[in-house]
């Protein structure tokens, strides 16, 4: 709207990558609150489980496996947050007997008048790994845009699910592309690279540009979590969760509004040097967990502390470490539940 490509109160299509269902329950949120949506449009990958419930109204994961694709995020088989939209559109019962029979047999099949009302606001296709590297060249090439291979299962959608060409479509760009550099890379170029720092340095030559200097600093950083297993030995004593920030992660949300308790496992806890620590408190404001204080020093939580990392790798004198622990349950009861 700002830059006046919209008008205020024009009807555009949305358009979703989506794995997990929640930018999309998010754009259906929206519309029902008011947002002139004229559809909303989900693009998969070849775990196109979305897709099929979309055009089929067949949820069917009885043989299926997870398909390691370009797109990781979105690489979901049970996708959580449908459910969310079935209890908006069918109640409470139904959607319970959905998910029994979800969890039960692996499947479960709309009625011919639930897909339609489905179908009313929802369109979905899938983008295989090829095509989104195809879209990803087509819109350095033609815009000079440097876009994420989830970004791209956009286009697919784009150009299958328009009934009426006329409208504007919203697209959800869902990631940065520096996360994603060796398939940017052999997006671009065609060749393949082992390394990130690779990847980004022909991205910057190939698009005349600097790689951001956050993202090239992280190369001359000490490595903090070093141990590496093969991934048939994770699921044995090693849990570890994502480096997320209380800022963006829904999961942190929920707890610091005190709808869910933060309940997890881990293999770490942080500790720190205090001889090295300079109080500048930045790990305290930083912790996902509130695990953190200052009092006379740098105090650490340790029933609170899930071992994520987010205060080492934030830490500016490197005065955060993460020790090995052992497998262990970490439950914290939701922010405003703990009071």
């Amino acid at each position: 709207m700002r830059k006046e490509v919209i008008q205020l109160g024009e009807q555009v299509y949305l358009n979703v990558p989506s794995g997990n269902f929640g930018n999309a329950l998010g754009g259906y949120y929206a519309w029902k609150m008011g947002l002139p949506v004229k559809q909303i449009h989900i693009a998969s990958n070849n775990n196109n489980v979305l897709t099929q419930l979309i055009t089929t109204g067949r949820y069917d994961i009885k043989d299926a496996t997870v398909i390691p694709t370009t797109s990781p995020a979105m690489d979901i088989l049970k996708s959580s947050n449908v459910e969310r939209i079935l209890f908006d559109l069918f109640g409470a019962e139904r959607t319970k007997e959905l998910m029994h029979k979800l969890d039960s047999e692996k499947c479960y099949e709309l009625t011919s008048d639930e897909l339609s009302k489905l179908q009313a606001i929802f369109a979905a296709d899938f983008c295989t790994d090829e095509e989104g590297l195809s879209y990803i060249k087509q819109a350095f090439d033609q815009e000079g845009y440097l876009m994420c291979p989830h970004t791209a299962t956009c286009f697919k959608a784009y150009d299958t699910c328009r009934e009426d060409k006329s409208i504007k479509t919203i697209a959800y760009s869902t990631a940065e592309w520096t996360k994603f550099s060796p398939v940017i890379a052999k997006a671009l170029t065609d060749e393949s690279f082992e390394h990130d720092i690779d990847a980004l340095k022909m991205i910057a030559k190939k698009a005349n540009i600097t790689i951001p200097t956050q993202i090239a600093a992280l190369f001359d950083k000490e490595i903090v979590q070093k141990t590496v297993l093969d991934k048939q030995d994770i699921e044995k004593d090693e849990y570890a969760i994502c480096n997320c920030c209380k800022c963006c992660c829904g999961t942190f949300e929920m707890f610091y509004k005190g709808a869910m308790p933060t309940h997890t496992y881990a293999s770490y806890i942080a500790s720190v040097n205090l001889e090295e620590c300079t109080q500048c408190e930045a790990c305290v404001d930083i912790c996902p967990m509130e695990a953190i204080g200052l009092e006379d020093e740098i105090m650490i939580d340790k029933d609170k502390c899930i071992g994520c990392g987010v205060c080492a790798s934030n830490c500016p004198v490197d005065a955060i470490s993460l020790d090995r622990t052992g497998k262990r349950e970490v439950f914290v009861a939701p922010k405003k539940l703990d009071a």
